[in-house]
């Protein structure tokens, strides 16, 4: 976007050439069949709703967890969301439930890709656990009030 931008100013090139180096990103063992498929959508209806987490709202989340509160704002977003879901979806305690998001890798350092690299650099990623892990717990796997496995 950048290379984009300073054309639109007027530049007659970019100040840091494009570069592809999608090359960089593949290896050997890498196969088109790594890929997960989609999830699939559910059956019945679904209702899409927004939520706002203050700074305070994700500060109390962080402290519910057992230890020291080391999880980042998108983990523990994530599991309350995944939680949420689960359980209004009310599954069966033995099906399996699903999380599945795309991480960007563009910041990581070890891939050394060029400063005008604009090609993707994510991932499709899915953690899978039964319902009843997601169920009635609070975040970070407590049920709640006592801190047994269960």
């Amino acid at each position: 976007m950048s290379a984009v931008a300073d054309l639109a100013r007027g530049l007659p090139a970019p100040a840091v050439a494009p570069s592809w180096s999608r090359n960089l990103l593949l290896d050997a063992t890498h196969t088109k069949h790594d890929i997960a498929p989609p999830l699939p959508l559910p059956a019945h209806d679904t209702v899409m709703r927004s939520f706002v987490f203050r700074l305070a709202d994700i500060a109390s989340l962080k402290q519910r967890l057992p230890g020291a509160p080391a999880a980042t704002t998108f983990e523990v977003l994530a599991a309350l969301l995944w939680r949420a879901r689960t359980v209004a979806l009310a599954l069966p305690p033995d099906e399996i439930t699903q999380l599945g998001i795309i991480a960007s890798f563009r910041r990581n350092a070890a891939l050394r890709l060029p400063m005008g690299y604009y090609g993707n650099a994510c991932v499709p990623l899915r953690a899978a656990a039964p319902a009843r892990q997601r169920h009635g717990r609070e975040l970070g796997g407590r049920r709640g009030g006592d801190d047994t496995e269960g």
